[in-house]
């Protein structure tokens, strides 16, 4: 893997973001030649699909941190696949889904960090936020939430 490559997955890993003007990170496949990349505006609309989202609704410094876990792991001909022909119940899928409402990547014992407040499950109920950011004013949790 050359220096710049390394930089890259460092800083998507790492949570400090990817740079979307570099674009998604080059893959390579298990031989070693490379692999087909999947841009991420792509990947992007996949997951909006897959989350039933609006791709503006998404955080596209995730989505970028999400892709380069993907490339880095293997997954690019897989997604390159799902891409191609979208099925919720892909067991790729369904790991995708779960990275942006969690906002981490799970592979067996390996947890990645991709994002927290980002994470999609704060938009799942009215009253949710992120921890440590203020729902309101002083004494807001006093009253019962107004579900739509």
């Amino acid at each position: 893997m050359d220096a710049r490559r390394r930089a890259i997955v460092a800083a998507g890993i790492s949570g400090v973001g990817l740079g979307l003007a570099a674009g998604p990170l080059p893959a390579r496949g298990l031989a070693g030649g490379p692999a087909a990349v999947v841009p991420l505006d792509d990947f992007m609309a996949l997951s909006a699909q897959l989350v039933s989202r609006p791709v503006a609704a998404l955080d596209r410094s995730m989505g970028a941190r999400l892709l380069g876990v993907l490339h880095q792991r293997g997954q690019s001909a897989a997604l390159k696949r799902l891409l191609a022909s979208p099925a919720a119940g892909h067991v790729l899928a369904m790991a995708i889904r779960t990275a942006w409402y969690s906002g981490q990547w799970l592979q067996g014992d390996e947890r990645v960090q991709l994002g927290f407040a980002d994470a999609l499950v704060w938009t799942t109920a009215p009253f949710l936020h992120v921890p440590g950011i203020c729902g309101g004013a002083t004494g807001y949790w006093a009253e019962p939430p107004r579900l739509p």
